[in-house]
């Protein structure tokens, strides 16, 4: 699966301290993205081992990461290995919110590009499956393996792109 970048996302995250609204794009991660995640949770260099890695910035100020996503093409859907807001976008005193549902929606994209129709799955945390559900229309497949499917993928990449 060669990196490809988005088109922007419209209206993608918030500021939750102005209110503010801005677009987004998702492109490639860089060697030099990787070594500004050493205070995040994951390893974001031992994921590129095993997904192709896209991070979601700004137009104009690409250097910031606001969030990571890791996918990996499994032939039929895209599987997401991982999903992080950058440490400033999490928590209650998070500054952006949209990060994640907006890496979701590209992911989404990516795979209707494919040829996939959408679909996307990933494995959600226990605490988090009713909150994928609600957030993205993930249904649970088995255990916590979560998909979107066509229906909620259209619906993410339609209001997103």
């Amino acid at each position: 699966m060669p990196a490809q970048p988005s088109p922007r996302l419209r209206q993608a995250i918030r500021n939750t301290r102005t209110g503010e609204v801005f677009d987004a794009l998702v492109l490639p991660v860089t060697a030099a993205d990787l070594r500004t995640t050493t205070a995040w949770l994951f390893d974001w260099k031992q994921a590129q081992q095993e997904a192709m890695l896209y991070k979601l910035v700004t137009p104009g100020n690409e250097k910031i990461l606001h969030g990571l996503i890791g996918l990996q093409d499994r032939g039929d859907h895209l599987y997401v290995t991982l999903v992080e807001n950058a440490p400033a976008h999490r928590g209650r005193h998070k500054v952006y919110q949209g990060v994640a549902i907006s890496l979701f929606a590209f992911a989404c994209y990516r795979s209707e590009q494919l040829g996939y129709a959408g679909f996307v799955s990933f494995t959600a945390k226990t605490r988090l499956v009713e909150h994928y559900h609600r957030l993205l229309g993930a249904e649970v497949l088995h255990g916590q393996l979560m998909v979107i499917d066509e229906k909620a993928a259209n619906t993410l990449i339609n209001s997103y792109f």
